[in-house]
């Protein structure tokens, strides 16, 4: 295992990619790291916020969520805030499209992104939800502390 030494201060949480030369990590202080295939490179998130997760549909369409509610895209250039109303920490981001998104968090905190608005769902639990998957829009799954599973559609 390669460990990169300009990154020895950060913590890492989750890790996504396109391929094995198109990596991207994310982890403390904003952190986001790029793989190109030879090696680790700092990108800019625009945030100082710890973000756990990212996800994406391409290279050019990725979402890292993290504390205090925040959600970065980057659109292949750079990466730029997105705005909501939440203030909870998100843990996992999951979608099936780019207007097809959710991201689940603290307080049983459940946000769907439409392709222009995050609006927030009702998860029917105050319990931290730690991670999301599904097979399609209609059929999505949340789980989290204290045995907390859900199964939703919008």
């Amino acid at each position: 295992m390669e460990v990169a030494p300009s990154f020895s201060n950060s913590h890492f949480y989750d890790v996504w990619g396109t391929s094995s030369s198109d990596i991207y990590a994310v982890g403390t202080y904003g952190t986001i790291a790029h793989y190109d295939g030879t090696g680790w490179g700092a990108m800019t998130s625009g945030t100082p916020d710890r973000l756990y997760a990212l996800w994406g549909t391409s290279s050019s369409d990725i979402y890292a969520v993290g504390s205090y509610g925040t959600i970065v895209h980057y659109d292949g250039t750079s990466w730029s805030t997105m705005p909501n109303d939440i203030r909870r920490s998100l843990y996992a981001v999951w979608g099936t499209s780019s207007t097809d998104i959710y991201a689940v968090g603290g307080g049983g905190t459940i946000l769907h992104y439409d392709g222009t608005t995050w609006s927030g769902m009702s998860s029917g639990t105050g319990e931290v939800l730690r991670g999301v998957w599904g097979t399609s829009s209609t059929d999505v799954y949340a789980v989290g502390n204290s045995g907390a599973i859900l199964r939703g559609s919008r």
